[in-house]
């Protein structure tokens, strides 16, 4: 009799072992998609994938936040804090396996660099106005300016690459401009922040600092 139940708690105990095994080994999460949101009012995040459903913990920017739904191909999250615009760096965490996505939060500037031209994209997500900046200023700013939401990197003095309108929505691939050469910024990055209008919320907000490799370094 007391080999059968040593028998049992040692088939028990593995079953137990097993179900523990399949939770930290199971389908790892997989993020596809994640929508934009506006940085002044981010609200609820949406997270479109595979296996989330035996997601357990949410992070944006390392901060955790709440998941309010689930299912396997769909996660809701928040209510998210105004942000500061740019790219936020969302993670899952299922068992012992996570993934990781991007949360666009507008209005976001990116820019590449193709030779010695600069190609910028600003996405407002809205119709509106913009005036894009570029600076090879060494010090980065972190200023408030009343009436612009957001927080301003660079000199108020900033060269004006280009200013112009959006006509929807999507993002707009703003006009090439050739690489700056300032003399005593050789080699420096080159850095472009766009200040945007909305028309739905009538804000003018800062984007993201966005930079290429400047004058003196091969693209």
């Amino acid at each position: 009799m007391k080999r059968i139940a040593t028998a049992l708690s040692s088939i028990l105990g593995l079953v137990a072992l097993a179900s523990v095994s399949s939770a930290q080994f199971g389908p790892q999460p997989d993020i596809t998609s994640i929508p934009v949101r506006q940085a002044d009012s981010p609200g609820n995040i949406v997270i479109f994938g595979s296996n989330l459903g035996l997601v357990t913990d949410v992070t944006i920017d390392d901060v955790a936040v709440p998941i309010i739904r689930s299912r396997t191909d769909r996660l809701v999250v928040g209510p998210l804090a105004p942000q500061l615009a740019g790219f936020a760096s969302v993670k899952v965490v299922g068992g012992n396996s996570n993934d990781t996505g991007t949360l666009p939060l507008l209005p976001t500037l990116s820019a590449s660099r193709r030779g010695f031209a600069v190609f910028p994209v600003i996405h407002n997500g809205d119709t509106g106005t913009y005036i894009l900046r570029w600076s090879y200023q060494a010090d980065l700013l972190d200023i408030a300016d009343v009436g612009i939401y957001g927080r301003r990197f660079l000199s108020a003095n900033s060269t004006v690459a280009s200013v112009g309108i959006f006509p929807d929505a999507s993002p707009f691939v703003g006009a090439a401009f050739p690489l700056p050469i300032e003399i005593g910024a050789i080699g420096e990055p080159l850095k472009m922040q766009a200040e945007c209008s909305s028309t739905s919320s009538g804000l003018v907000r800062y984007t993201n600092l966005a930079q290429v490799t400047g004058f003196g370094n091969p693209q």
